[in-house]
């Protein structure tokens, strides 16, 4: 019996005729189609079963955060490194899972790296406030990447409505008040503000300011360090006029009111404007004024001092906002070799390097800094190169900026004399011509 198909593969064969060529085509495109069905079918397949792994492990992880809400304090060493680095089994320990997985989201402003002193006193709070931790899971769960379903969201929802009943108890009297209780509402009002409910946010910044206001009224005018990092975070929104929300009842309640005077981030901004006027003035005076010098040096120095007592003590961002403003002072007024700019511009560097806290100022700010290591580093380095690699990405992000904008960026956050604005206006020329 003859086949119903002939393929001639050899030379000098007759030719197919029409009717034996267009069974030939129909045939390999008959196999040719059989072929990717099955391709797909394997690969419908193999999407099925990595969508049925992923929501395994997203369930798996979601009964973990649960099993923190049944009141069950975990045993952590506050101290211990391996902790948050190396992601030790988080069947073992939820809390430890919590703050691997979430740390963005849930801690304070990750201060430090892991055996800090501001991470043990969160790791504190949270194995000793219930509601810190329920609050901390309705954060992590409704701000988590790729989770948007509808599921996630109820759970969320219910660890926030368990943290809330769990404050709400401790209200009824001002030992109840405890940095545990505060930091859980903290966490709250914190949620409200990713997700952009500014009422319910507005009842929670008021809330814990009245908490804060009964604390003080028992004798309790203690203020947990994490709380000080707010006010001073806060405030450099303010005075930088930067920040798109307000928290002044907050600030209010928190200031020290046995020291109205005390210096904060907007009298040194204010006090450094007015040094840059007395510089203009100085360099614009056809006679030489030794006195005015030397108030500007008394000035800077006292500048100095101010600076470094308010903040340099903190660590990360505020760590770097310090190092910029000292260097900053010194492309004021120059009293240093170029050599130690340079020294100086290396170590905000590397501070800018390290992980930023959740509540810093804006990107204003960061763009003045990268300005100031520009300047402050010289005409060639690696540093130099580094800052305007950086500043070229960051102004890249911000959409396309003129240079009215950018120089009103520089002038908002401190005002710089003349000398030190044309230097600006260098760097971004060059910027500019790259």
């Amino acid at each position: 019996m003859s086949t119903p198909l002939t393929f001639v593969n050899i030379n000098n064969a007759p030719k197919l005729g029409p009717k034996q060529r267009r069974q030939m085509r129909a045939h390999v495109t008959q196999t040719n189609f059989a072929k990717r069905r099955q391709r797909l079918a394997k690969a419908r397949d193999d999407n099925k079963s990595d969508a049925r792994k992923k929501q395994s492990r997203f369930a798996s992880q979601q009964a973990q955060l649960s099993e923190t809400s049944k009141n069950e304090v975990v045993i952590l060493d506050p101290g211990c490194d391996r902790l948050l680095i190396n992601g030790v089994d988080s069947t073992s320990s939820p809390i430890t899972y919590l703050l691997y997985t979430f740390r963005p989201l849930i801690f304070p402003g990750g201060t430090g790296g892991p055996g800090s002193a501001r991470e043990a006193e969160w790791i504190s709070l949270l194995q000793s406030e219930p509601a810190l931790v329920e609050a901390s899971i309705s954060i992590a769960l409704r701000h988590c990447p790729g989770q948007k379903d509808g599921a996630t969201f109820r759970q969320a929802v219910l660890h926030k409505g368990r943290a809330i009943a769990l404050i709400n108890e401790k209200l009824s009297e001002p030992s109840g008040l405890t940095d545990g209780v505060l930091s859980a509402v903290f966490t709250l009002t914190y949620a409200e503000l990713l997700g952009n409910d500014d009422n319910a946010r507005i009842v929670h910044v008021k809330g814990l300011a009245q908490m804060i206001r009964v604390r003080r009224s028992t004798g309790n005018t203690a203020i947990p360090a994490w709380f000080c990092d707010f006010l001073l975070y806060d405030s450099l929104g303010h005075a930088m006029l930067t920040a798109s929300y307000s928290n002044l009842p907050l600030i209010h309640a928190l200031r020290n009111e046995d020291d109205p005077n005390q210096t904060d981030i907007a009298t040194i901004r204010d006090r450094i404007n007015e040094l840059c006027l007395m510089i203009n003035r100085y360099h614009n005076s056809t006679a030489p004024q030794l006195d005015i010098a030397r108030v500007i040096g008394l000035e800077v120095e006292r500048l100095k001092l101010e600076i470094g007592t308010l903040l340099g003590c903190h660590e990360n961002y505020v760590r770097s906002l310090h190092d910029a403003l000292q260097l900053y002072l010194l492309l004021l007024w120059p009293v240093e070799e170029p050599g130690r700019l340079q020294t100086l511009a290396e170590e905000l560097k590397y501070d800018l390097l390290q992980p930023h806290m959740r509540l810093c100022a804006s990107m204003e700010v960061l763009v003045w800094q990268l300005f100031v290591g520009v300047v402050a580093a010289g005409s060639t380095s690696e540093v130099r190169c580094w800052y305007t690699t950086r500043l070229r990405d960051v102004l890249g992000s911000m959409n396309k900026m003129g240079q009215e904008i950018v120089i009103n960026t520089l002038t908002t956050v401190f005002t710089p004399d003349m000398c030190l604005l044309e230097k600006f206006q260098d760097v971004w020329q060059e910027i500019l011509d790259y």
